[in-house]
């Protein structure tokens, strides 16, 4: 079922504003490279190893004083709800809010971008 980006919410610390745009990128995991003389075929080999949940960016319509970075706590976003569903997943983790940028065009909404870097293990839901 497609979704489309109308009616998320983002929810954590130092989310201030109206929410424009939400983006999750950068959960990855570390590959340990575990090649050795015995290797089948010369083909390397690969475990899986510390994994990184990744980083969260949105823009949000300007509404008034702006968080400062550093702030800590849960940061939950919720999905729009797919074709035909109930409810729109949502995906959370532990934050710390690391970067806060406002930009103010001549003749256009002021907006601000907060960036959050994850930590720990995140959950979709």
């Amino acid at each position: 079922m497609a979704m489309v980006g109308l009616g998320a919410t983002v929810s954590g610390p130092g989310f201030t504003g109206e929410l424009v745009s939400v983006d999750v990128s950068g959960l990855s995991a570390n590959a340990v490279d575990v090649t050795h003389q015995g290797s089948t075929d010369g083909y390397r080999e690969f475990l899986a190893g510390a994994k990184d949940p990744g980083e969260v960016e949105t823009e949000v319509l300007m509404n008034g004083a702006g968080p400062l970075p550093g702030q800590k706590g849960t940061l939950t976003i919720t999905f729009p709800v797919p074709d035909g569903g109930t409810s729109g997943p949502s995906f959370s983790c532990e934050a710390i809010l690391t970067e806060v940028s406002v930009g103010c065009p001549l003749d256009d909404r002021v907006t601000m971008t907060l960036r959050w870097k994850l930590t720990g293990k995140p959950t979709w839901a």
